[in-house]
């Protein structure tokens, strides 16, 4: 497994429209193409100075897979294409459970 972090930044307000005019269209593909197939954990949202997503993938190349696809959709919706993910492996992970 690996991780993904990615942080855009600017104006979080800004960024935050741009991702979620993103998502919608992310949305869609997944309905016909299976597009997040070995997404395992997704987070995103607004920091003191932009836009953070974190990702958990099964396998690097499921997540470069996305990345093809994600690229031109992010970038035609106003998210900056000089941002470069972070990507390391995952050595362990805890899912603890709620209660």
């Amino acid at each position: 497994m690996i991780a993904m972090m990615l942080d855009m930044k600017g104006d979080s307000k800004e960024l935050s429209k741009a991702y979620h005019t993103a998502n919608d269209k992310l949305q869609e593909m997944q309905k016909k193409s299976g597009l997040f197939e070995g997404l395992v954990f997704h987070t995103a949202g607004p920091t003191a100075t932009g836009f953070r997503i974190v990702d958990v993938w099964r396998s690097r190349e499921q997540f470069e897979k996305f990345a093809q696809a994600m690229m031109p959709i992010a970038m035609t919706s106003g998210m900056s294409s000089d941002v470069r993910p972070e990507i390391w492996e995952i050595e362990n992970s805890m899912n603890i459970p709620a209660g």
